[in-house]
Parts: structure tokens; sequence; C-alpha cells
């Protein structure tokens, strides 16, 4: 089996630095070869070398009607792919739709291009969907297109260096919360930061670790400000601990000495890996009941889900964990135990490859 996937055209894959999609992408690369697949990457802009990632130049990514030149070099390139596996890439449904995989890792906002004349190609493309929410929405927006080309295939985790019984003997200390991530609005940095503010009013015996930085994959114009603004909040907070980025190699070290997991993410995350990370390290997780979380935390088994935005909700939330070491500990191992069964590398690639096989076969039977 022969797998081409592609990246879209406004990405960068920055191997030093990846978000949620190149994580993906990445871990299906190596995954896929594990299995013995022959699998390689196309990208449009490439830092860091890997010899199964490849560069195909796009000067027109910011217009959705020229960047079908990106996806014809891209098919020009594989030829005799068995599967082509897009991210965030509906146009490869133009070029290929008997062999066209679309992975959507975000809402779906979009039409499919030229779908009033392409509409039969596009009902025989099969789509991905990290989150069952997102399933359903598309669903909703195109009816017509038969449920059983549409999947959720959940991503997984760094499972086995998350472990949890690796984690470190912890001393008789104050709980730790830990949060990371990009900052931004849409992060809920600004919710957490006021809900740790009113549970200072009534106790500081409990530690914030705050990762991540302003200057991250996201490009903001406003960056500079944001970040003098957390840093104006944290001051002011004795709970509060910035920590920086955190590389993906220190982070198996860094969870196995927190206890409870925050992502206060405020609009529709789209799954949200952290999440399933912070869960795979034994920790209750605490999160708005909106977008991605939904799915992946249990509410009062494995985390506690509260109103979107409500920050006495959320300052309640980390309070009842605060006080419950037991409780912290049951829902952090049934945590891992949900990881475990739904939330691992291999069980993701286990399912792309029964729709790369679904694929395969439906052409193969054709050509008889």
């Amino acid at each position: 089996m022969r797998v081409a996937l592609v990246q879209h055209p406004s990405i960068t894959m920055d191997l030093s630095h990846t978000g949620g999609v190149e994580v993906a992408e990445l871990n299906e690369l190596r995954h896929l070869h594990d299995r013995g697949v022959e699998a390689h990457l196309y990208v449009a802009r490439l830092l860091g070398q890997n010899p199964h990632i490849h560069e195909i130049r796009d000067i027109h990514w910011q217009n959705r009607y020229l960047q079908m030149f990106y996806y014809w070099q891209f098919q020009q390139a594989e030829p005799l792919a068995d599967v082509y596996h897009g991210h965030f890439t509906p146009a490869l449904g133009v070029w290929a739709p008997d062999r066209a995989v679309v992975h959507y890792h975000g809402p779906i906002h979009s039409i499919l291009p030229f779908r009033c004349l392409l509409r039969s190609s596009y009902r025989r493309v099969h789509y991905v969907f990290c989150a069952r929410w997102l399933q359903q929405r598309f669903h909703g927006l195109y009816p017509d297109i038969p449920e059983k080309h549409l999947h959720t295939v959940y991503c997984g985790s760094d499972h086995v260096s998350l472990d949890p019984k690796l984690a470190a003997c912890r001393p008789n200390r104050p709980p730790r919360i830990i949060f990371y991530g990009g900052w931004i609005p849409s992060k809920g940095i600004f919710e957490l930061l006021e809900a740790i503010r009113l549970l200072e009013q009534k106790r500081t015996d409990f530690e914030v670790h705050f990762g991540g930085s302003a200057f991250s994959h996201y490009k903001r114009a406003d960056s500079q400000e944001i970040d003098k603004r957390v840093r104006a909040l944290s001051q002011a907070l004795r709970t509060v601990r910035l920590i920086g980025h955190i590389d993906q190699s220190a982070l198996t070290g860094l969870l196995s000495t927190m206890d409870i997991g925050v992502f206060p993410s405020v609009y529709e995350e789209p799954f949200g890996m952290v999440v399933t990370e912070m869960m795979a390290a034994g920790l209750p997780v605490v999160a708005f009941a909106v977008g991605g979380p939904r799915e992946s935390i249990v509410d009062g088994e494995t985390g506690l889900l509260v109103q979107n935005k409500n920050v006495q909700a959320l300052a309640r939330a980390l309070e009842k964990l605060i006080d419950d070491e037991q409780l912290r500990l049951a829902m952090g191992e049934r945590a891992r135990k949900r990881v475990e069964q739904y939330f691992t590398w291999d069980r993701h690639v286990d399912q792309l490859l029964e729709i790369y096989e679904q694929i395969i076969k439906r052409n193969r039977d054709r050509k008889r």
C-alpha cells in the first residue's frame, strides 16, 4: 500500500514547533511506516528535515481557487499512490475523488470548491473528522454525502511516554494545577487567570503552573499586548508560576509532577490534544463544556466540565479537586484508562487503515 499525505498549502511544517494538525500528520506518517505502509507527506513549506516529507512550492495559497495548482502538483508527484490523504484539503475531491480522504481538524465553515459542478465527485470522497461533533456538523451541511463515507477518528496521544506509573513521588506539598498552550484569548487564558484570582480570595494552598507563550505558532498582531497582559495579571497572583514554552520532550517529566489539568478554551476546540495528554499522564482535567472536550472528558468520571466562560464555575471545579485527593486520584486513573481505550495513535492508524482498505477494495472491484 502506498499512501500520499498532503498538508494545506497555508500551513508551514516546522519540525521544531508543531501544532495539533502537524502532530497528527507526523504521528500518522511514523505509525504508517511502522505498519509497513509506504507513506510520504507533502507540504508547501518545510522547516527542518525528514526524508519522508517533501515540499511543493505554492505561491497562491491565499486564493482557494488558485490553490488547485498546488494539488495538481501533489498528484503529479504521486501518480501511483493508492490513497491521497489530505489534511484540511477539500480540493482533493476535485482531482482524485476515488482515492481521496479529506481530514478535518477544525470547524466546518467553508463550502467544498466547485461543489455545484462536482457534487457526484464529492460523494465518492471519504471524510475524516477529529471529533463526532464535527462529523455531525458536516453531515448537516452536506446531507447528500453518504454517511458511510463520514468517519470520526480521534487523535491519539503519546500514552507510552506519558504513563502515570512514571510519575515522580509527590511529597507533602500543595496540589499543582497545569495549563499549557498558545496565549490567545480563545484558549481561555484570561478566564483561567480570573478563576485563579477568585480562588485566591479564599485560599492560596495550591499552585498553578502556566505554560506556553504569546509567541507560539499562532501569528497575531496583538501577541506583544497579550504577553504583557498575561504577565501583569500573573504577577498580581500569588499562586501562578509562568513556566514558558514546553518542549514535547519535557512534557512527560512536567506532567508527572502535576495533580490537576485545566483546559479552559472558550471556543469550539475541534478536539483538544492537550486534554488527552493530561489524561494519559493520569490527571483529571477541568474544562469548559464546549467542542472536543465534551467527547474526551466524561464529566464526573475522568474530569469536570463546566458551563462555557463561567469563571465562577471553573473556580469551583478546580477547588473541588484541590480539596479531594482521593477524587483526583480516582478520576486520574479512569482518565488514563479512557485514553488507552480510545485515544492512542495505534487506534487512530488502525481506523485509518480500515478506511484506506475500503477505498482500495472499491477501486479494485471497479476494475474487474
